[in-house]
């Protein structure tokens, strides 16, 4: 029979010395069946739907001790997440001929048109 452990019982009591606990490796659910034959076409499509949910647990613990890790990353070292300048000039360059002249294109035919229509005396009627 294993010792009971003693719980500390003030919050200040120190707690460096008590044993711990090791820690068992266990079988999934579905791994301690999976061996038996005798299933049904139900009981094997449930222990599937649960294999699947261990997985999505599985996922989304692994990318939060990712999204952790990159947290820890940027507070040791805050120039991890910069990006290089000489990559931000290229980026810079190659924004500038597809948003730059679209951009400034339409506000330049929409001060055109404004002009013609007020100044001129134009009309542009729609084509429907």
């Amino acid at each position: 029979k294993p010792k009971k452990q003693k719980i500390p019982k003030r919050k200040d009591e120190d707690v460096s010395s008590y044993p711990i606990p090791e820690a068992k490796e266990e079988k999934s659910v579905t791994e301690n069946f999976r061996s038996d034959e005798s299933l049904n076409a139900g009981q094997r499509s449930l222990l599937d739907m649960r294999e699947q949910r261990e997985d999505k647990k599985y996922e989304e613990v692994r990318k939060v001790k990712e999204l952790l890790a990159v947290d820890q990353l940027l507070q040791e070292d805050t120039s991890a997440a910069v990006i290089p300048e000489k990559v931000a000039m290229r980026m810079g360059a190659r924004m500038l001929p597809f948003v730059g002249i679209p951009l400034f294109g339409g506000m330049g035919a929409f001060v055109a048109f404004w002009y013609f229509a007020t100044y001129k005396g134009l009309e542009f009627q729609p084509v429907i």
